[in-house]
């Protein structure tokens, strides 16, 4: 490892990868008019008490967060290089060995799992996508197909493209996933006054 390497790499180690909501309004004039926005629309009965208030905002950080415990890791410790697999629910079934993989342009559901899901092709929208596997070799889609799933208190509608391949995953969530998550982790939904 380069010493230019060997900085970054220590660098990260660094820097933190949490800011306390405080700090960051302190030092953040556009976070603060954002938090002041979503205040402004917010109600509460007039004799909220302070303790249930911060229950209340405490809830809704919780709610918005993926959290894993330390007996979850595997015996390589936070070092591991393993793929990242959770478990979801896709209206009254559970979806285990579901890929998070942040190299794919798509979300990606085998036809195998959509015929598990009780799902009939007929609900499979026409889509001219075509997937890049990891060989580099292209394949066409079946179609695409938009599917609820339950990710730990929150309820996502995702876009999938349909492929008829056999995997070691039931379900990929890729970049888009990805994004669709960060942005509701950003701008959570919250009940407005009317």
């Amino acid at each position: 490892m380069s010493t230019e390497e060997y900085s970054v790499e220590e660098q990260l180690k660094k820097t933190p990868a949490h800011i306390s909501i405080m700090d960051l309004l302190m030092s953040s004039d556009n976070h603060k008019d954002s938090l002041m926005k979503v205040l402004i629309g917010v109600s509460v009965p007039s004799n909220t008490t302070s303790v249930a208030l911060a229950a209340t905002i405490g809830k809704m950080v919780d709610a918005n967060m993926i959290t894993f415990r330390i007996d979850e890791l595997p015996i390589e410790g936070m070092g591991h290089n393993r793929d990242l697999h959770i478990t979801i629910k896709c209206g009254d079934k559970v979806v285990s060995r579901v890929l998070i993989d942040g190299g794919s342009g798509v979300n990606i559901c085998p036809l195998s799992i959509l015929r598990e899901l009780g799902i009939h092709l007929r609900e499979v929208k026409e889509s001219h996508v075509r997937v890049r596997a990891f060989d580099g070799s292209l394949k066409d889609v079946i179609g695409e197909i938009y599917l609820a799933l339950q990710i730990g208190p929150v309820e996502f509608p995702i876009l999938f493209q349909v492929m008829d391949i056999s995997s070691s995953y039931n379900l990929l969530l890729g970049r888009p996933w990805i994004h669709m998550v960060v942005a509701s982790l950003l701008h959570p939904i919250f009940h407005k006054s009317k």
